[in-house]
């Protein structure tokens, strides 16, 4: 009975380890795969959301001017909505797909995929998570909440992780 309770342990041990492997894997790709191109990310914008937040990300678009509250100045890097510690400046690009896919809604109104309290839409049904990366990718550009941002103070940090980041 011992040598059957070891061949099942190892079993178990050897299932329980495929999966942290299967689940690994599929994170990482997953992430990888979701990498976004700012360039792409800037052709959904000009498309998207220049109207409202401008043409350089500073909120000052066309419709702005109509919108209570005011449309989001990216330039400034500051985001009421984020999951990141208060002294944390970026949000996570978890916290940018749900504020452009919608459902950041605390009392919801019917019909309304938005944020709460603002006039900005939910894009889920026009943006697929490819786009919502490559313009997420893009808006952090406004406020330098990339690589240069985090490491001006470092130069050298800087250049090994742009390089690190190209390979």
């Amino acid at each position: 009975m011992t040598i059957l309770n070891r061949e099942h342990n190892k079993r178990f041990v050897g299932l329980i380890k495929g999966a942290v492997a299967l689940v690994l894997f599929l994170s990482v790709s997953s992430s990888a795969a979701l990498a976004g191109d700012a360039q792409k990310g800037k052709e959904i914008y000009d498309k998207r959301c220049w109207w409202c937040h401008g043409g350089q990300g500073a909120g000052d678009g066309p419709a702005a001017e109509r919108l209570n509250p005011p449309p989001r100045d990216f330039t400034s890097g500051v985001y009421k909505w984020k999951t990141t510690p208060f002294d944390e400046m970026a949000p996570t690009d978890n916290d940018f797909a749900r504020m452009i896919k919608g459902g950041m809604t605390h009392n919801s109104i019917a019909g309304w995929t938005g944020m709460n309290g603002t006039s900005m839409p939910g894009w889920a049904d026009m943006l697929s998570d490819k786009d919502v990366a490559d313009l997420t990718a893009y808006i952090r550009q406004f406020a330098e909440l990339g690589v240069d941002a985090i490491f001006t103070d470092f130069p050298d940090l800087a250049v090994a992780a742009l390089r690190n980041s190209q390979k």
